[in-house]
């Protein structure tokens, strides 16, 4: 999570991964063809955390999510910035086929050697409390290895807060 809550309007990447991606052309994304080299999520603070029978059901790297949530905040959503392997997908978007709180778009796939990189200034500046970064083979049974080199955040700065009625920065 964050240090503090921020609201990001970019984010840049660079990396590599090597190894293979075994997901065929025009399927990423698909149900049962759910596999990145990386996703790069922004968590959008909300209501949403996990019942009782949720928490049950889950998977752990869901149970770690929630533990690391603020206790005054849940997820409204996770924006998902993915490095594919089919580069007639860049620029798609779809929510995921594992969670309807993923919303995902291809904005980048791997060059012949491994790396990959890019910037992204979001549609609109988004409300963060913290990014998840994950890589995930298991659907096409693939095994591969991602380092990231660079991950830059950028936040939009804050008016101060102001009272009722004012224009004045509230005092400290």
């Amino acid at each position: 999570m964050l240090a503090k809550r921020a609201v990001l309007d970019r984010v840049s990447v660079q990396g590599w991964y090597s190894g293979e991606l075994h997901v065929p052309p025009g399927r990423q994304g698909e149900k049962h063809f759910d596999d990145y080299v990386l996703r790069l999520g922004l968590i959008e603070p909300g209501p949403h955390r996990l019942s009782a029978i949720q928490t049950r059901l889950a998977p752990q790297w869901i149970h770690t999510l929630q533990q690391m949530l603020p206790s005054d905040s849940g997820v409204r959503k996770i924006y998902c910035l993915d490095v594919g392997n089919d580069p007639a997908r860049i620029g798609k978007e779809h929510d995921s086929a594992s969670s309807p709180l993923f919303r995902e778009r291809v904005v980048a796939v791997p060059d012949a050697d491994g790396r990959f990189a890019f910037s992204v200034r979001l549609r609109h500046p988004t409300p963060t409390i913290g990014i998840w970064i994950g890589s995930d083979g298991d659907d096409s049974h693939s095994s591969f290895t991602v380092l990231l080199e660079k991950v830059e955040l950028n936040a939009v700065p804050q008016a101060p807060a102001v009272h009722a009625g004012t224009l004045e920065p509230r005092p400290n």
